[in-house]
């Protein structure tokens, strides 16, 4: 959690300033200016329906693979908790110029990439997983389609790109539920909300 959500947590709350002062300055182009966070595979195919358990960023598990997957998770859900720091709902404009010279928050999985990283992993265990390696091409392109396709606009705020470079057609509707912004009392977990004050407490002394 630490390398994955806490770190580029702390990083983008120390640059939004300039990056809402760079955003909305006349010389520069509407949506141009963005965040993006790193997401996995695992989000679609491990994650739990919470996405970032509470218990979990008390007493993280044991598990690598559960700590790795909720970090991912968790990067998603900061993409969310940023877009709508940087694009509160309380600021409307019917310029529709104006909206978007502000800050876009959006997350991206660049696939399983076949880099170094895996160099001193098994022989046998990458053998096996060769047919589902993307290409390092590939994977740049997702984060390039991610923060250069002009397409993408602060309104796509906490949306999720896949390989190689466009929109998930379906994300998991628990994990978006778990994002969800809800004011009844006895629905009042905001997964993602509880991940944000977590890593505000944490980074809080650093800013």
């Amino acid at each position: 959690m630490g390398t994955n959500c806490v770190g580029p947590y702390l990083l983008t709350s120390l640059l939004s300033d300039i990056l809402v002062r760079i955003a909305a300055a006349s010389d520069t182009a509407p949506n141009s200016v963005r965040v993006i966070w790193s997401s996995s595979l695992l989000v679609d195919t491990s994650a739990l329906s919470e996405g970032v358990p509470p218990g979990d960023l008390e007493k993280p598990s044991e598990d690598a693979i559960r700590n790795y997957t909720i970090s991912k998770t968790g990067n998603w859900f900061l993409a969310d908790r940023f877009a709508k720091r940087f694009n509160p709902a309380s600021v409307g404009t019917s310029d529709s110029s104006a909206s978007e010279k502000r800050v876009v928050s959006i997350t991206a999985n660049p696939a399983t990439v076949r880099t170094g990283i895996y160099d001193n992993a098994p022989r046998l265990a990458i053998w096996l997983a060769m047919p589902f390696f993307a290409t390092v091409r590939d994977g740049a392109h997702t984060f390039l389609w991610a923060g250069c396709s002009k397409d993408i606009t602060v309104r796509d705020g906490g949306r999720y790109v896949i390989p190689v470079g466009q929109w998930h057609p379906n994300p998991r509707g628990d994990l978006l539920h778990a994002m969800t912004e809800r004011n009844n009392s006895l629905d009042a977990t905001n997964y993602a909300k509880g991940l944000e004050e977590r890593a505000e407490k944490l980074t809080r002394e650093f800013q």
